[in-house]
């Protein structure tokens, strides 16, 4: 039996290829030029499709999103068509494709970036560097506060950025992570209140997705907390305070990051995260190790499912 014929043969295996691949190209190269990244195309239909149909108000909602992600599931069957041409053309188009899901090394980046600012002073240029990285008015945010928005978008991230979309693409392949990625970005565009019914089943569909993989952050941040020598004894608390997010899933990797960090995240007039001291630069680079361990952790356990499964 060829190669080719071999790793047309075990699914599993060929995808255990895949997600290493994918893995890699996020480490190792740029992100792809925005005219041609999977998730800019998905913004930009959702922008266009919303326009047309918010005045529909829920129904909108739900044709927003079966169109959206009907369009990128089809995408994603052509490329699977690849697999009976060229099964080497194939893994390595899919696993560019797979690799623009998820983001870890943009993520892990742009925290350090805002930590990069702070810790030279340069504090009114962190504040619009963390202004891009969340939805709420960062105007006359301090260091403690902008370190605070840093660590909470990291952490929220991981589940976001890397550990749902993998989990989905463990259990159902490239569709299951393109799936959620587009999921995702609806919420990101139109889940906020500001669009009231017209959103509401993307929120709730991103909420739905995102319930398993938010408590499986959990763990392997623990795991990460435990290498790095933080203060792991805090688990404890990290069900308690994950409940004061609106969210029903972004307080636990939120948590997560509070208690083992020995910090308190606020977002002010909403939530606190934590009785702990207020967060500096110092405590950002500290968040970026944690994701990065966590993240390592993750996709380890992630490969030898693959492999466990395939062999």
């Amino acid at each position: 039996m060829t190669l080719s014929h071999y790793l047309m043969s075990h699914y599993l295996i060929s995808h255990y290829i895949i997600l290493i691949l994918a893995i890699t190209i996020d480490v190792l190269f740029k992100e792809l030029p925005r005219k041609i990244h999977p998730v800019v195309w998905m913004g930009r239909e959702i922008e266009i499709l919303s326009k047309k149909l918010i005045y529909l108000g829920s129904k909108g909602g739900i044709l927003l999103i079966l169109t959206s992600t009907s369009t990128f599931l089809l995408l994603t069957l052509i490329l699977s068509l690849l697999k009976d041409i060229n099964v080497y053309f194939y893994i390595i188009l899919v696993s560019i494709w797979l690799s623009s899901m998820f983001s870890f090394k943009m993520l892990l980046q742009e925290a350090s970036n805002v930590s990069k600012l702070l810790e030279d002073s340069k504090i009114d240029e962190a504040r619009i560097k963390v202004s891009n990285l969340v939805s709420r008015d960062v105007e006359g945010f301090d260091e403690s506060l902008i370190s605070s928005a840093s660590i909470e978008t990291l952490s929220e991230n991981f589940c976001d950025s890397i550990v749902a979309p993998i989990f989905y693409f463990l259990f159902f392949g490239l569709y299951g992570a393109v799936f959620y990625r587009v999921v995702n970005t609806l919420d990101a565009m139109v889940g906020y209140e500001e669009y009231g019914a017209f959103g509401y089943q993307a929120a709730r569909l991103d909420d739905f997705l995102n319930y398993i993989p938010a408590r499986f952050c959990v763990p392997f941040m623990f795991m990460a907390s435990l290498f790095l020598k933080l203060d792991f004894k805090n688990i404890k608390e990290i069900r308690r305070y994950a409940q004061l997010t609106k969210s029903p899933n972004s307080g636990y990797p939120m948590a997560s990051a509070s208690c083992f960090l020995n910090v308190s995240l606020i977002k002010p007039n909403v939530y606190k995260i934590g009785d702990y001291r207020m967060p500096t630069y110092i405590d950002i680079k500290s968040a970026v190790r944690l994701i990065t361990i966590s993240s390592i952790i993750f996709f380890t356990v992630s490969e030898a499912i693959l492999w466990l499964l395939g062999s």
